[in-house]
């Protein structure tokens, strides 16, 4: 954010000097002069349009609490394709997401870390729910949809504590070029938990 701004006031001060320019040679403007001028104001507002442009695309989505965790978790799994989720306990599926799991069984895949009822239950419904292990606690935990796809997106949470309230802060990719390496990494991560998860049922 502090850059965000840092670079919307420079270019403020920029489009400032372009016009202020004008004014102070007014008398002595000619058209190749108001064309360059006029060329220089409309590359500064381009660049501050195009900045917060981007800046909303690649804004956080901020949970303020369970709730909205909740419904935000709830329509990004409810989608075409495959979901696979990495998580510790699944301690934010509710009612409605466990729902939409078991009906979109065959296309969920989860890594938790021990089994628990709800694993128990989704395993029931038909659902492919793999254990880590308890000595492995990932610091990162998300939701990859459209996995089997190259349309495949993620969301990468972590949890954000305070002493007036806890809040989540939700990364969200938008299948472009530079998220690659994002997808590229949650790929090494899946694989190198289905070797350890083999592994382990080898023994």
């Amino acid at each position: 954010m502090k850059k965000f701004v840092r670079f919307i006031i420079g270019n403020l001060g920029c489009l400032s000097s372009i016009i202020a320019l004008f004014f102070i040679n007014y008398s002595e403007l000619n058209w190749w002069k108001t064309t360059i001028i006029i060329f220089g104001v409309c590359c500064a507002i381009g660049i501050i349009i195009y900045s917060i442009i981007e800046y909303y695309r690649e804004k956080p989505i901020v949970c303020k609490n369970d709730s909205e965790t909740q419904e935000y978790l709830k329509d990004w799994i409810n989608t075409d394709g495959k979901v696979t989720v990495l998580s510790r306990d699944l301690s934010w599926v509710d009612n409605n997401i466990k729902a939409i799991m078991k009906g979109k069984c065959a296309d969920i895949n989860i890594f938790a870390q021990k089994e628990t009822s709800l694993t128990k239950e989704l395993i029931a419904s038909g659902c492919n729910v793999n254990y880590y292990g308890n000595n492995f606690e990932p610091k990162s935990r998300f939701t990859v949809i459209r996995a089997n796809k190259i349309s495949k997106q993620i969301a990468m949470s972590t949890e954000i504590k305070s002493k007036m309230r806890n809040k989540r802060i939700i990364h969200e990719t938008k299948n472009l070029l530079y998220d690659e390496w994002l997808h590229s990494l949650s790929d090494d991560i899946i694989n190198l938990l289905e070797l350890r998860v083999s592994e382990k049922n080898k023994k």
